[in-house]
């Protein structure tokens, strides 16, 4: 659990800072975008313990509590939550509708 939650972290990062470059695609602009416009686009999908919607309403998860997590950290001062399909996120994320994705992705 611990080494899957710290691959998680590493990977949530890489995205953030642009790291697209290191799995073969284009440089990305996102954490310039981010802290630009005031706002980190995270994708997720409803896949508990992963990701969910708690009983007041609020995302919450493995993955979204990592996700705001990093964002405190790295003061981007506020998070737009996307849900979409399980199949929607790496799509969404290569077509730059996302920035991030919190969800439970691992094999």
């Amino acid at each position: 659990m611990r080494t899957r939650l710290l691959l998680l972290l590493v990977l949530v990062a890489l995205l953030i800072a642009g790291g697209w470059r290191y799995f073969g695609g284009a440089a990305d602009d996102s954490l310039e975008r981010v802290m630009t416009a005031g706002v980190l686009r995270v994708g997720y999908a409803i896949d508990a313990p992963y990701a969910m919607i708690d009983a007041q309403g609020r995302i919450t998860g493995e993955a979204p509590e990592t996700a705001r997590a990093i964002a405190q950290r790295m003061g981007a001062p506020r998070i737009e939550w996307v849900q979409l399909s399980f199949q929607s996120l790496i799509p969404d994320l290569l077509e730059r509708r996302l920035d991030v994705i919190a969800s439970g992705l691992f094999i």
